[in-house]
């Protein structure tokens, strides 16, 4: 998990004190190159457990290893209270391991921190990854008082290893979402898009989220990969 210890800017989350800013214009914006060390990553970056997440403060990039598992592997980044009406996030992934059928994984918003796992009733709006053999490897994701593996709409194509993906969620009005895919770092080509119509009652969320499907049963299932080059505004579904 990922909690903030840095000065709030208007918009709830921490300012990085960048001499040259990266994401300029946004209300957060995170490469991870700034970083002195791994305390100080890990006091905004904090790892549930470092062994499975954690800030690489040699690569700039978050490191994670997902496993299905009964344990929460997360980041969390900690915020006041994100808008209901209108956001932006949106972040780089790339897998080095992704298990196919049941290593699932979520990132996105949500009322939980580090210390709920993902089969918590939440409210949260997410991307799920997840490999399925007979049904979507990546899909939208929104939950409402229940865990965050809830009223998933996606994606068949499989997700590779060695490759770069950009994801976008944004939150346009108290009704409507749309989760996207890019298929560069100028986020001007989709791969994917879909807009959903959601709860006005999907709200006080708090919190940037990486997370496993802690559910019951464990397994050497897993993805693995990094996440990096993170954006967020707040009040508005658009970038700067």
């Amino acid at each position: 998990m990922a909690i903030f210890n840095q000065p709030f800017l208007s918009g709830g989350f921490p300012s990085m004190n960048r001499a040259v800013p990266f994401g300029e214009g946004w209300t957060f914006a995170d490469d991870f190159s700034t970083y002195a060390n791994q305390t100080a990553a890990d006091a905004v970056w904090v790892p549930r457990d470092g062994t499975y997440s954690q800030v690489n403060v040699t690569n700039d990039e978050i490191d994670f290893d997902m496993v299905y598992s009964p344990s929460i592997h997360a980041h969390v980044v900690s915020s006041q209270t994100i808008s209901d009406t209108a956001f932006l996030l949106r972040w780089r992934m790339n897998f080095s391991v992704a298990d196919a059928n049941t290593p699932i994984m979520f990132v996105g918003v949500s009322t939980q921190d580090e210390t709920g796992t993902s089969a918590t009733a939440c409210d949260s709006l997410s991307w799920e990854f997840n490999n399925q053999v007979t049904s979507d490897d990546r899909s939208s994701a929104y939950s409402e008082g229940a865990s965050m593996y809830n009223n998933q709409s996606g994606f068949t194509d499989v997700i590779g290893t060695s490759t770069d993906y950009w994801f976008e969620i944004k939150r346009t009005s108290s009704t409507s979402a749309t989760w996207r895919e890019f298929d560069s770092a100028d986020y001007d080509t989709t791969v994917h898009d879909i807009t959903r119509t959601i709860a006005s009652t999907i709200d006080n969320m708090s919190y940037i989220v990486l997370k496993n499907l802690d559910w019951d049963s464990s397994t050497s299932l897993t993805f693995t990969g990094i996440a990096d080059e993170f954006y967020f505004n707040n009040g508005t579904s658009s970038p700067p």
